[in-house]
């Protein structure tokens, strides 16, 4: 484990402020989920994917749905790919400026290569988004990805998303 070099005063509520920089580094923003792990007179903090450790449900789930649609799509996190029909995109990163873009294609179709994402290099297709939320919280999003978006994309993308906002 890497030191820092930092020393934080707990306060007496029980709370550490976790310094701008460590945060900056591990990525981890304001309303992020965080894991608490304890061993060896140690407390190890990670940042926490709710739809990471549910990757292999996902799989099954989406592999069951396959019978009636064959649809290309991507499940992203806030930082990487975590599920896609596309095996070779699982675990790439996704860039920030996606991050900045999406909310203004939530549920309307749209070309791939307005999103700033690395596969638009790969694919020239339309997308169709919709966030995974759950109490107002965004946990991720699903993309169907194909050359026309029809109404068939539509509610395969729904039901995905509403199986994975009722297990996370």
């Amino acid at each position: 484990m890497k030191e820092t070099g930092i020393v934080r005063r707990m306060d007496e509520l029980g709370r550490i402020v976790i310094p701008k920089e460590i945060r900056k580094r591990m990525a981890i923003d304001n309303g992020d989920l965080v894991d608490i792990f304890v061993g060896d007179k140690k407390i190890i903090l990670t940042k926490y994917h709710p739809l990471s450790e549910l990757s292999t449900a996902l799989d099954y789930f989406v592999d069951a749905l396959k019978d009636v649609y064959s649809y290309n799509y991507l499940l992203i996190d806030k930082e990487l790919v975590i599920s896609s029909s596309l095996k070779e995109l699982i675990g790439k990163k996704i860039s920030k400026e996606f991050y900045k873009k999406v909310k203004d294609y939530l549920g309307v179709e749209c070309p791939l290569s307005n999103l700033n994402l690395d596969l638009a290099k790969t694919f020239n297709f339309d997308v169709y988004i919709l966030a995974i939320d759950k109490f107002s919280d965004i946990y991720g999003y699903v993309i169907i990805i194909d050359n026309i978006i029809t109404q068939k994309h539509k509610e395969f993308c729904s039901i995905l998303n509403k199986y994975i906002s009722s297990i996370i």
